[in-house]
């Protein structure tokens, strides 16, 4: 059985690693927006890390959907930190995470809404949207139209 695989966000040095790589992509392609990616999230490559489970286990984190979540916002967050470390201060970088669990109703707070973008996929319109993720309060960026589906960008927070 092949189980895919995700950074581990408690291993020493992932995210110096990381940062490492984001200073080179910034040296290379002077960017003002970084995609995280952040769909198709697959928590079972997070309980088959020891290294991982026994950290949350370590600090009374379940080994649920909530807990292993939690472990994708630790990392969401370090890798945030260390694209901010790689580029030059004062550098203001937009940050984009395609919709997921982390951006549903349930786990979005969990998200700096300083730091994120949330990009959806949709054939919704705008204000469905809106209301199917009872985000009033979103502010739309960039709604097109491509093979059917409407690509919708927007921040957690006017």
């Amino acid at each position: 059985m092949h189980i895919p695989f995700q950074l581990n966000p408690v291993q020493n040095g992932v995210l110096d690693v990381l940062e490492e790589v984001y200073r080179e992509w910034w040296d290379v392609f002077r960017f003002d927006t970084f995609h995280l990616g952040a769909d198709e999230i697959d928590l079972r490559c997070y309980n088959s890390s020891s290294e991982l489970t026994d950290y949350m286990e370590e600090r009374g984190i379940p080994r649920t959907q909530d807990g292993f979540l939690g472990m994708v916002v630790l990392y969401m967050n370090g890798t945030t930190k260390a694209l901010k470390r790689a580029v030059p201060a004062g550098t203001d970088v937009d940050y984009v995470v395609w919709n997921s669990h982390l951006t549903n109703e349930r786990y979005v707070h969990n998200l700096d809404p300083a730091n994120y973008t949330i990009q959806i996929w949709t054939g919704q319109r705008e204000g469905e949207v809106k209301q199917k993720f009872n985000y009033s309060h979103l502010k739309v960026h960039h709604f097109c139209t491509v093979n059917g589906f409407s690509e919708i960008t927007i921040s957690l927070y006017d």
